[in-house]
């Protein structure tokens, strides 16, 4: 089993794709945010998850997991955002993403 270390990610870096789209039902199809679940208050670092994001081969950074978390970040104004990255170079692939 493979343990994936935290890092901090500039969020103005993290994309959503297309590709990977979120499974949730009415979910905004740019930014994968469901309208009405939004989450509200202040972005708290400790005890929240990091977001889980692919590195693309072409060097995008792709959210899988976190939506949410990180709209409510960049609505903050946070500059970064604690993360857990996958690498395409590694054979992680967009079946994976989507599991």
């Amino acid at each position: 089993m493979s343990t994936y270390r935290v890092v901090e990610l500039p969020v103005r870096d993290i994309e959503f794709s297309e590709d990977l789209q979120n499974f949730k039902r009415n979910s905004d199809p740019k930014t994968g945010v469901v309208p009405g679940e939004r989450l509200s208050g202040e972005y708290e670092r400790l005890g929240t998850a990091p977001i889980v994001v692919w590195l693309r081969r072409d060097g995008s950074m792709v959210i899988i997991t976190g939506r949410h978390r990180l709209d409510l970040a960049r609505r903050m104004g946070e500059k970064t955002i604690p993360a857990q990255i996958v690498h395409e170079r590694d054979g992680f692939t967009l079946a994976d993403a989507l599991i």
